[in-house]
């Protein structure tokens, strides 16, 4: 014979929890450098990452090239810093490095009139050298690559949100976060290189750091409580429906999911329901708990027990 007990936990319940709490809190720290000497470990950090795809290459050298200035002295060295605060700094990073590439292949361009020399065919240099940055995607056979990494980010809840209990998932409303984030525009390119003397040259791919920025940004919280079950506890997690810093390249990566995974840890135990059948006498000699559910309330929490006798 099985039973079933339904107890009901209020909105007072979920107003001592949420004021109980001291407000700024730390939610989430999260460092993940960017794995470009393994390639494997892309997947790994692959929710903090944002790949360009082949139009918005070619539109960000172009922009490079066209808004850019150009920072690299003539032994082909990258020089100075770049200012954040500048609308084109992104771009002008961009252009120094992808100016790089077209250097270099002048530099073996020449070596080719050499009778010792070896290496990349004089037809793809001049490719290279001809199309300049703008078509420096299609000059090397589509092999230079964008990605926007993001190796740390942080969140803390600055303010307690509005909280309506409702079973089992509860919208939390107008509490502030605050994230801290480092942003960094990582670039898959050429490097035309010699030896011996510069009559043996050679092609190698790697990817290289062109920019970098961190920023500090607010915004009202946008996430639910939802309830679960563990064992015989019922407990409550926090998960951002949606976690987007509205900067620059920051936009466009979802950061929701990664976020949530760095918080699966932090639990808020609610609810013994072995306390309900405890506080009965009769149940507490007889019976014992069968199954544990939650049923969809709105306004309130509701646990069902249900209990089988012993």
């Amino acid at each position: 014979m099985s039973q079933d007990l339904i107890t009901i936990l209020n909105q007072s319940i979920a107003d001592k929890i949420v004021k109980s709490a001291k407000y700024p809190i730390d939610l989430f720290d999260i460092n993940q450098p960017f794995p470009h000497k393994v390639q494997s470990a892309f997947e790994v950090s692959k929710g903090l990452q944002y790949d360009f795809t082949s139009n918005e290459i070619k539109d960000l050298l172009t922009r490079s090239y066209n808004t850019g200035s150009i920072a690299v002295d003539y032994a082909g060295n990258s020089t100075g810093d770049y200012d954040a605060s500048n609308d084109n700094s992104i771009e002008e990073a961009v252009l120094n490095e992808a100016s790089l590439v077209v250097m270099e292949a002048k530099s073996a361009l020449k070596a080719c009139t050499d009778p010792a020399y070896e290496g990349p065919p004089k037809e793809y240099l001049e490719t290279i050298i001809k199309k300049g940055v703008p078509g420096l995607y299609e000059s090397t056979a589509k092999g230079i690559k964008f990605k926007f990494h993001i190796p740390k980010l942080s969140g803390t809840a600055l303010s307690r949100p509005d909280v309506i209990f409702n079973s089992p998932a509860t919208q939390l409303k107008n509490g502030q976060v605050r994230a801290n984030a480092t942003g960094e525009l990582w670039m898959r390119r050429p490097s035309i290189r010699c030896s011996r003397l510069c009559t043996r040259w050679r092609i190698t791919w790697k990817w290289v750091r062109v920019f970098r920025i961190s920023i500090s940004l607010k915004f009202k919280i946008e996430a639910l409580a939802t309830a679960s079950i563990r064992n015989s506890m019922i407990v409550v997690q926090g998960k951002f429906t949606k976690f987007r810093l509205d900067y620059k390249y920051f936009r466009k990566i979802k950061l929701e999911g990664i976020v949530n995974k760095a918080m699966a840890d932090r639990l808020v135990y609610l609810y013994d329901t072995s306390k309900l059948i405890a506080s009965i006498p009769v149940l507490d000699a007889q019976f014992g708990i069968d199954k544990v559910y939650l049923p969809a309330a709105s306004g309130k929490l509701q646990v069902g027990v249900r209990i089988k006798k012993i």
